[in-house]
């Protein structure tokens, strides 16, 4: 005897209520931009549709076109909802599996992901250098400010270093010329024999 369901066990309110659920998150999916506009769609992927083509279901937009906007007078392209869409769009005409919808937006992130720079042949296109992002750009120049710096510490070190050996030379040479010159006073007794016993 097989123990019965999560949804065996509850009641009937608790079923009437996990059903509501149940039908109110199916009808939000089925409410996607590309559900209700999904003949246009597939004539989008035929090429028989242009972007310009999909209205905009938002009335406080104030673009008409669905990827499109207005961003202080510049009309600007939503890219981030356009492939969004794309992929949903590919998935339902094609009738693909949920696990095949996860693994194309997977294999897109790691498409996406930042690289130094592509080989020619790869993913069927000639090669082309990818532009760093603005993190890495960012961590470059710190890098190399932060080079700099200690370049400039080395160097501020070299000096202080090489001003301290000429400052020890030239008292060493004074404590040699003080040694070398008459303690006592010139004339007297003291001074006449120092000087007769120096070489």
């Amino acid at each position: 005897m097989s123990k019965p369901s999560f949804y065996d066990k509850l009641t009937e309110e608790e079923k009437k209520e996990y059903d509501a659920k149940i039908k109110s998150v199916s009808a939000k999916e089925k409410e996607s931009y590309v559900a209700k506009n999904i003949k246009l769609w597939k004539k989008f992927l035929q090429g028989d549709a242009r972007l310009t083509d999909f209205p905009r279901l938002s009335r406080s937009a104030t673009s008409e076109y669905q990827y499109f906007f207005t961003r202080n007078g510049k009309t600007c392209f939503q890219y981030k909802s356009f492939v969004k869409d794309l992929l949903e769009a590919i998935a339902s005409v094609e009738s693909l599996s949920p696990q095949r919808k996860s693994m194309m937006k997977y294999e897109l992130v790691k498409f996406l992901q930042p690289q130094k720079f592509s080989r020619a042949g790869e993913r069927g296109g000639a090669g082309v250098e990818v532009k760093p992002s603005p993190a890495e750009e960012l961590n470059a120049v710190a890098r190399a400010k932060e080079a700099e710096k200690k370049a400039q510490r080395i160097a501020d070190n070299l000096n202080k270093s090489a001003i301290q050996q000429e400052l020890n030379i030239a008292a060493k040479e004074k404590k040699e010329e003080d040694s070398e010159r008459c303690p006592y006073a010139d004339g007297t007794p003291q001074a006449n024999r120092w000087h007769m016993n120096r070489p």
